[in-house]
């Protein structure tokens, strides 16, 4: 357990945790200075959105500077919209591959590697991990679905704050962070 770690016998002030499977190229110092400055509390949720912005700090398209990853081999992303009263609309939105997304509404939004959304919902604002599958007429807004989450059908995330603060963790800024072990006691 990361709590037991020798790290969290020193006191610190600030932690840059990065995945394992990633080269980043970038001076961490600059970027952990940024955070301290306008006051970030819930980095992975403004860093994933970032990405869907319209207009992009960081270019992920410039071949001279090309980002190394691991891309593991999925189908592309399907989107399933012409069943009748299912229309889905997809707006600003990163969709990973292997993800499939039945007639429903995904906004401003970061889907990763097959998450699988059904019919008549509404995402706004959400950074869904990988293998999350949220139930039919779901409406999740501001949050961080922790990997491999199953939200039931017709569950409200992101709307009002004093359940989504009993049932999760919500942070100062409102982004409301879900993981299995909540949902297990929610």
């Amino acid at each position: 357990m990361i709590q037991n770690s020798p790290l969290f016998a020193i006191k610190v002030q600030h932690i840059v945790i990065l995945a394992k499977d990633h080269i980043y190229k970038m001076d961490y110092s600059r970027m952990l200075l940024d955070h301290v400055e306008v006051n970030v509390k819930c980095t992975i949720w403004r860093a994933n959105l970032d990405l869907a912005s319209v207009t992009l700090e960081l270019d992920m398209h410039d071949h001279t500077s090309p980002i190394r990853t691991h891309m593991e081999p999925l189908l592309a992303a399907k989107f399933v919209q012409d069943r009748p009263g299912s229309h889905g609309m997809m707006m600003n939105s990163l969709i990973s591959g292997g993800t499939i997304i039945s007639g429903s509404v995904v906004i401003n939004s970061v889907l990763f590697p097959r998450v699988r959304i059904n019919s008549f919902c509404n995402i706004d604002s959400t950074v869904l991990l990988a293998d999350v599958i949220v139930g039919r007429s779901c409406r999740l807004r501001r949050g961080v679905i922790d990997r491999a989450c199953v939200l039931p059908e017709g569950m409200v995330i992101g709307e009002n704050p004093d359940e989504d603060s009993r049932r999760f963790y919500r942070s100062e800024e409102g982004i409301v962070l879900v993981t299995r072990a909540m949902l297990a006691r929610a």
